[in-house]
Formats: structure tokens, sequence, C-alpha cells
């Protein structure tokens, strides 16, 4: 589970295909559940917690929608843009081959802080800048960690 600063004024939950979200006191946090492959959502368990989502702009122009099915393939719960209805602001994503991200977005793309888990378990969290890997982060594989810089995806 991970927490985050949300939006939403109150406490409530909700259960959907991909997971479970609750918030309260502004506070709010996902729980991965149902379809999502058992060594995909390890090794998310595993690094989420080191996932500072705090400093996520609180922006009146979003808000908050379950589970949703994307016309390009995938499930997505989190924010969306009101009036470009583009996600932005914290999300969860959950790809058709059971890959996650779950961090920040801006205008659709994947943008500031985030957790990658891929589908062959390789992970990386830390920043990310036009859907790419850029900044501060961690890159984890079977062989391999590397902590360090990354620049357009390298």
């Amino acid at each position: 589970m991970t927490k985050a600063k949300g939006h939403r004024k109150g406490a409530g939950n909700t259960n959907g295909e991909a997971g479970k979200y609750s918030f309260a006191d502004d506070e709010v946090s996902w729980t991965l559940l149902g379809d999502v492959k058992s060594y995909i959502k390890k090794i998310y368990d595993q690094h989420v917690e080191e996932l500072d989502l705090n400093d996520a702009p609180n922006n009146e122009m979003l808000e908050f929608k379950e589970l949703t099915k994307l016309m390009l393939g995938g499930r997505y719960e989190g924010y969306w843009n009101k009036l470009t209805k583009k996600k932005s602001g914290l999300g969860l994503l959950v790809y058709d081959d059971g890959s996650i991200y779950h961090g920040h977005w801006k205008n659709d793309v994947q943008n500031g802080k985030g957790l990658r888990v891929f589908i062959d378990t390789d992970s990386y969290i830390g920043e990310f800048r036009d859907g790419k890997m850029d900044g501060q982060g961690k890159f984890t594989s079977d062989k391999y960690t590397y902590i360090g810089d990354w620049r357009d995806g390298k």
C-alpha cells in the first residue's frame, strides 16, 4: 500500500478490479488486488514504500475517477484534468500485459515521481519526464541494481 496527499475531502473507500482505494483526512492510499500477476504484485509491494508521492500539486482542476478501461489498453485509476480529460496528478496504471506504473502524470504522460514494475519483474523507482526514466532513480533487475541519474530513459 502507498499513501499520498490527495484532493478529496472527508473519508471513503472503493474497491476496483485492480485495486482498493481509500481516503481520509486528505490522504489517499491504494492497494493492488485482483488480476495483477502475483509476481508483479510482490515486486510492487517491495518497492512501493520507497515511493514518496506527497509532493503532488493541489489543483482544483483535477478530479478522481475510479478504475477506467483505456481505449489504448490498460486500466487506470487516479486523477484526470477536468478540462483536457487527460491523466494528470497521481494515478495507477495496470497495463494489459500486467506491468504497473504508479505515480505522477501530466497531460497523459508519466511525469514526476513514480514506480514502474515491468512484466519481467525489473523495476524502476524514481523520476520520470515525458514518459521516460529521467532524473534520480533506482533500477533493479534479477542481476543488478543501478542507483543514479537517468536521462531520456537511459
